[in-house]
């Protein structure tokens, strides 16, 4: 005779269960606990309540399980951890089954958006106690996350301008004057425009309205739902997004820096996510690494001033030829500096003396500019340049660091380095993307934005110092 079992809901405990029972000894929610408990929230920043007065508040360190619990649990909706804390097991030991709503829970996440970024600093340090850390080889890296932008209300400014030079402004302003004039002869009398018009008249002004927009946002398309997300291109296209950043330490995988970016290039970030490695865990990694869209000569030279060893994929550029490409022989990287004179020698023996400074506007710095002096005579002009007053060669301020960087990438052990960058920093993206489900911002502005980030970076280390602190519980 088989037997099935049902719930007996009449059941009753001879003695009532302890809340510290309910979850076993080596719980997620014991390590977030142990987490959370050992920081300092005051020092980081977190708001405290000021005055004995009122209703009891519930206290960061609470809201701040909740919001790290949840993160851990995939769970990123202040109203679905509302309902966790009040079904999840987890989490009903966490917040010792108080129930926190959706509103108290945001306005948290909104009040201390600075300090959390200080939790990320301290998870990384404590990685770090941990053994996880080794500073050995780090690795750099952006990934382009979606903003939570409507298509629908975007604006583009070649759009606008094409829009407002289809409206016939000059007969428009004519009969604006003209009833003006109306108005002024016969007093008492109300004039306006015909409706056609007067709807032209408030497009016209719309539309000179979201241009000045564009013009104080320094952009080319905006979108009203969120005025700080850029139009980047993506594998699927130009969307709204942020610029994620992330450096990655060989050793366990631990994000061991992190930002967020308005910017489509990453060519400015480097030695700013270096600096922060070493404000967050003490000292710099051996070796940094990074690919080609990291490349600028003033961020190399940076990285040399401030001590940083960093391997970064060169670029071709008018200080580098690549081997092998059909300008290498009279490549700028062939010629020689001659500092007593301040001359170079072209790879013929030519001499190329100064001519005077080149402002690179854009770029915020001054080349010099040296020309060829006897390239009438030369026999090898017409193969050197089509420049019918002879070849002339720009040198901008960070040529030497670019050459230094060549230099180091010539030795095979540094090759292999940049060869494995993308098994360092590439997974931890797609972790978070595809297991952890973070393909697009759930709030609106760069300061939340950033916030964000550093919260689901955080949760990252987490998760990865877990099953080391499981084993040893």
């Amino acid at each position: 005779m088989s037997y099935e079992i049902h719930p007996d809901y009449s059941q009753q405990f001879l003695l009532p269960p302890s809340l510290n029972e309910w979850v076993s000894a080596d719980h997620p929610a014991r390590f977030v606990q142990e987490f959370i408990d050992s920081l300092k929230l005051s020092a980081l920043g977190f708001r405290e309540r000021e005055s004995d007065d009122g209703r009891p508040n519930y206290a960061s360190e609470l809201l701040l399980k909740v919001w790290l619990y949840g993160y851990m649990n995939k769970v990123r909706s202040t109203r679905q951890l509302e309902r966790m804390c009040m079904n999840d097991v987890g989490m009903l030991w966490l917040t010792g089954m108080n129930y926190p709503d959706h509103n108290t829970i945001w306005r948290f996440f909104r009040d201390n958006k600075q300090a959390l970024k200080g939790v990320f600093r301290q998870s990384v340090r404590v990685a770090a106690n941990m053994g996880l850390v080794g500073l050995v080889l780090n690795a750099v890296d952006g990934t382009k996350i979606l903003a939570d932008v409507s298509r629908r209300k975007s604006y583009h400014r070649g759009d606008l301008e094409e829009l407002l030079s289809k409206l016939d402004d000059a007969s428009l302003e004519e009969i604006c004057d003209e009833i003006e004039r109306n108005e002024e002869a016969e007093k008492g009398r109300e004039y306006r425009l015909p409706e056609n018009l007067a709807e032209k008249k408030r497009l016209r002004d719309e539309i000179k309205l979201q241009l000045e927009k564009l013009d104080e946002a320094g952009t080319n398309q905006l979108n009203e739902t969120d005025e700080d997300a850029r139009m980047i291109k993506t594998e699927s296209g130009n969307k709204f997004c942020y610029n994620a950043q992330a450096a990655v330490d060989k050793t366990a995988g631990i994000i061991v820096s992190e930002d967020v970016s308005q910017d489509a290039m990453d060519s400015h970030l480097l030695t700013g996510m270096i600096e922060q490695t070493r404000n967050n865990v003490g000292e710099f990694a051996d070796k940094t690494v990074a690919d080609s869209g990291y490349f600028s000569g003033e961020e190399l030279a940076k990285a040399e001033e401030i001590g940083a060893d960093v391997l970064v994929n060169i670029k071709h550029t008018p200080t580098f030829a690549r081997e092998g490409s059909s300008d290498e022989d009279y490549h700028q990287s062939k010629f020689t500096y001659n500092e007593k004179d301040d001359t170079y020698t072209c790879p013929r023996g030519g001499t190329l003396t100064y001519r005077g400074n080149s402002n690179r506007r854009r770029k915020g710095y001054t080349s010099r500019v040296y020309g060829c002096v006897d390239y009438k005579n030369c026999p090898f002009n017409e193969e050197c340049t089509k420049n019918k007053r002879g070849r002339t060669i720009t040198i901008n301020p960070y040529s030497g660091a670019i050459k230094s960087q060549q230099k180091k990438q010539k030795i095979p052990e540094n090759q292999a380095l940049l060869q494995k960058r993308k098994t360092i920093v590439e997974p931890i993206f797609g972790y978070i993307k595809h297991v952890l489900c973070f393909r697009r911002w759930t709030v609106r502005g760069l300061d939340k934005v950033s916030a964000q980030w550093s919260l689901m970076c955080t949760c990252v280390n987490l998760r990865k110092m877990y099953p080391v602190w499981a084993k040893a519980v």
